[in-house]
């Protein structure tokens, strides 16, 4: 069984500490002791990693001592089980980033789409805004037309007087 290997924790060898591991991270591919799995999964980054335990691995020693009973297709080699979590891992991160990035394609469409509805409402205030300047334009214009032609006459009045008084 797997403790014929003496499976040591990865952390505590780390940290120059022999500890045995009690489980195996198959995300991480490393062994812990009952403290640094507590440690591990705890961590968010970790937190939902799958963990074996260690007496659920077995080595290629002790197949024939221990695992007769077993059929082949129950014991499968701790290479093909590692490989299997490398790509189940791999398939889970490529499912996370693409449903990340879905969310932002939608987060850009939804945005895009408030923005051509602000472009339709700046467009009709901007057209009011310059139908309201034409209208006082045209209003001011009018207004002054009407005070040079006042004065014109005015003018044109007290000239015809000059000319008859100095006649």
């Amino acid at each position: 069984m797997a403790s014929i290997l003496n499976v040591q924790c990865g952390t505590c060898e780390y940290e120059g500490r022999t500890k045995n591991a009690n489980i195996r991270c198959t995300n991480c591919e490393e062994g812990f002791c009952e403290e640094c799995e507590k440690a591990h999964k705890s961590m968010k980054v970790s937190r939902h990693h799958k963990i074996i335990s260690i007496e659920d691995y077995v080595c290629v020693i002790c197949i024939d001592s221990e695992h007769k009973s077993c059929s082949s297709s129950d014991v499968i080699s701790i290479e093909e089980v590692s490989k299997r979590a490398k790509q189940f891992t791999a398939f889970s991160d490529s499912e996370e980033i693409i449903s990340r990035t879905l969310g932002n394609v939608k987060h850009y469409i939804n945005d895009r789409e408030i923005a051509f509805e602000n472009v339709d409402k700046d467009e009709l205030t901007i057209r009011k805004t310059i139908e309201d300047t034409r209208l006082n334009l045209n209003e001011y214009l009018d207004e002054l037309e009407r005070k040079l032609l006042l004065d014109l006459r005015s003018k044109h009045a007290n000239h015809n007087t000059l000319k008859v008084l100095t006649n």
